[in-house]
């Protein structure tokens, strides 16, 4: 399957962040255009947007793992343009904070865990952005850890994260080797492909499957989740204009998973960056907990309202995008037709990749990057900057549409662990404490190794408070 892994080695992100702004290779036919600078990212994929941004290059074990109804993925057209009506009208800045009752359920649930269960904290992380999503997306109220709905997309999509970075499938080079039987040597790409098609159903169709049988069983209602509405309008005639585009692609292409790709990852992984950095770095957790001990108190959890309130907190989100991005190399663009860049020019169909890693690691515009220092999104007058990291959901028509879902599920989840638990290192039986690496694994979507931490309550009160106000919930 990694005929041409030799390239991924080739394009390491720290040889290619110092090579120049914009990078040029070629792979026989296939020509790769590398960008290195948030200024190049602006001035290809926004101002050039109609060039740069919408398509995707053709790959054609995509198709063949069965993600190609996949919004993130799906070439431009009028399908791409359906998909991204229905999650423009679902998640409009001012229309997230209808999820905040889901989000707060499923985030005291993941304390919940974290105060039952701290050792296995892993396990509670990874399950917190799928359990959110699942229970937005479908109405599905799962376990709070090894979920039988989240387990299934986590694996489904772990191993798109395989066959993203360009040169790691034959198959994309030639697209006639789609066609060879699985027997044939070499054909393991097939194999994986047609394993990773049978989980991708699976993920698609069985949550879909439970919301309609509890919509036939009258155990579910059109506000519970945001897949109901559209199954509804289905059955109705004539549509209205404003659930259109969001039933046909309901009712055609069963895609509602496609939330889960963008949202899962990016959680997942921001949330095991922010438990190791907190005992990392246990100077950041402590001014952290300043301020909210300060500004909310610990007679009731913080909630969405308090966020205005908590710079510092917000500052520590960003920071943990920026320090270490999901998506060190972002996915994948196309050239929809011939361009010259300062003098060079560019054919239709270029491969476009944006090098998340050096942008949130330019030292010119991140002094000192590679150390952990929230502080850096105040401007001299105490204030937050207009820096939010944008550049890690990505650019353009094809920047994450569930960013805003994506980074309030994460800010609750930060704030209350950090209102209500300490994190620090884990001691030996000799007392001292055990090191945490800090290496990252994955192959385009970043996640860090599992590490040991000691996870506890910062008083009896916190403990009380968690277990309250689960049980009024």
């Amino acid at each position: 399957m990694y005929e041409f892994v030799f390239f991924v080695e080739v394009l390491t992100i720290n040889k290619l962040s110092s090579k120049g702004s914009v990078l040029h290779f070629r792979v026989y036919w296939r020509h790769i255009i590398v960008l290195n600078s948030y200024a190049a990212g602006i001035q290809f994929l926004e101002k050039h947007s109609n060039i740069y941004s919408a398509n995707r290059p053709d790959l054609a074990i995509i198709d063949m793992m069965g993600w190609g109804f996949n919004a993130t993925l799906m070439r431009y057209g009028s399908r791409w343009r359906s998909h991204r009506r229905m999650y423009q009208q679902i998640f409009k800045p001012e229309t997230v904070s209808h999820y905040d009752t889901i989000q707060t359920r499923k985030v005291v649930d993941f304390l919940c865990g974290l105060l039952k269960t701290p050792e296995d904290f892993v396990n509670h992380y990874r399950t917190l952005p799928g359990a959110v999503i699942m229970s937005a997306v479908y109405g599905h109220d799962g376990a709070q850890k090894n979920d039988c709905f989240v387990e299934l997309a986590e694996a489904a999509i772990e191993r798109l994260g395989y066959v993203l970075l360009p040169g790691t499938a034959l198959v994309n080079m030639l697209p006639i080797l789609r066609h060879i039987p699985t027997w044939f040597p070499g054909a393991g790409f097939k194999r994986f492909a047609l394993e990773s098609r049978n989980l991708v159903l699976q993920m698609r169709n069985i949550p879909l499957a439970s919301v309609e049988m509890k919509m036939v069983s009258g155990t579910s209602y059109a506000g519970v989740s945001f897949t109901s509405p559209y199954l509804i309008c289905i059955s109705f005639q004539p549509l209205s204009t404003g659930l259109l585009a969001g039933a046909d692609t309901v009712r055609f292409e069963r895609i509602c998973s496609v939330k889960t790709v963008t949202d899962f990852w990016q959680n997942t992984s921001v949330l095991g960056t922010f438990f190791s950095a907190m005992a990392m770095f246990p100077d950041v957790q402590a001014k952290a907990q300043k301020e909210i001990d300060l500004i909310i108190g610990s007679e009731r959890l913080v909630n969405f309202e308090d966020r205005s309130s908590l710079p510092y907190i917000e500052a520590l989100r960003r920071e943990i995008l920026r320090w270490r991005p999901v998506l060190p190399l972002g996915v994948m663009r196309a050239a929809g037709s011939d361009d010259v860049y300062n003098g060079h020019y560019i054919p239709k169909g270029a491969t476009i990749i944006y090098n998340t890693w050096a942008m949130a690691h330019d030292p010119i515009k991140y002094s000192d990057p590679d150390s952990f220092n929230p502080a850096r999104f105040f401007n001299k007058d105490g204030n937050l900057n207009e820096d939010e990291v944008s550049f890690a959901f990505g650019f353009g028509r094809r920047m994450c549409l569930g960013r805003h879902f994506a980074i309030a599920t994460a800010w609750l989840a930060m704030a209350t662990v950090l209102q209500n638990l300490n994190i620090r290192k884990k001691r030996d039986s000799s007392g001292h404490e055990i090191p945490i690496s800090g290496r990252y694994g994955g192959e385009m979507l970043r996640h860090v190794f599992p590490f040991e931490c000691s996870i506890e309550p910062r008083s009896t009160e916190a403990r009380q408070i968690i277990l309250d106000t689960a049980q009024h919930m």
